[in-house]
């Protein structure tokens, strides 16, 4: 009788958590998304997030490091079901909105600018001319951050793009650049992280619609799923 019950409870609990999801995130955005470990285990307030929205879907949900570059192969051969990245949605005419699906914002998105303790920009209007760095690495949102800066500034400064957030503040540390832009949790983190080294100027910048979770087009119903978990 003992042994029937377990295979019962065995059964409804396989059954629950049959759904299986690979999720595509970031290894090096903190606070969003990093890894924890060398085993590929993540960590991070998106992680935690996902994790929430999987246990609310009873899916058994697993986390993989992505490159922007690949997104859209990697959903074609079905090796990502999802992703979690700091990802903006994007304006609703963008091209690039005709490739994927959005759930519901789960977070207002902004950016700020961070600097050197030891830089001369003091406002918002110092860096007009200067060169600025931003991050690439999360979809759209580099894109979206160059054009806002340059439309911001009237064209008149310089917008390198780097990989990941780490050649973004290499870049600022060794002066290839003299202010940051980014998301501004990102730059938070690094700012609490080196109080010595950087500062923060002017106040965030409220940037898209918000922070999003990403699927393939064509996978509605499992973004639908998600706004309703």
């Amino acid at each position: 009788m003992k042994l029937f019950i377990v295979l019962i409870i065995s059964f409804f609990f396989s059954v629950s958590y049959s759904k299986s999801l690979m999720i595509g995130t970031s290894g090096d955005n903190p606070p969003f998304s990093s890894f924890a470990d060398s085993h590929n285990n993540f960590s991070g307030f998106e992680i935690d997030i996902m994790m929430e929205v999987c246990s609310r879907l009873h899916a058994q949900c697993q986390f993989q490091p992505i490159v922007v570059s690949a997104v859209l192969k990697l959903f074609a051969e079905k090796k990502i079901d999802l992703v979690i990245a700091a990802i903006i949605e994007p304006p609703a005419n963008s091209p690039e909105v005709a490739d994927f699906v959005f759930s519901t914002p789960y977070l207002p998105s902004s950016a700020q600018f961070l600097v050197r303790t030891d830089s001369n920009i003091q406002t918002l209007q110092n860096i007009r001319y200067k060169a600025v760095g931003v991050r690439l690495g999360s979809l759209f949102n580099g894109i979206l951050f160059k054009y806002f800066l340059l439309s911001l500034y009237n064209q008149q400064l310089n917008v390198t793009t780097y990989l990941e957030m780490c050649d973004v503040i290499d870049a600022l540390q060794s002066k290839a650049v003299q202010a940051v832009f980014s998301n501004t949790e990102a730059i938070h983190y690094w700012y609490m992280m080196n109080k010595d080294q950087f500062r923060l100027v002017g106040d965030p910048f409220p940037i898209g619609n918000g922070y999003t979770i990403m699927g393939n087009r064509g996978n509605e119903q499992l973004i639908t799923q998600i706004n309703q978990a």
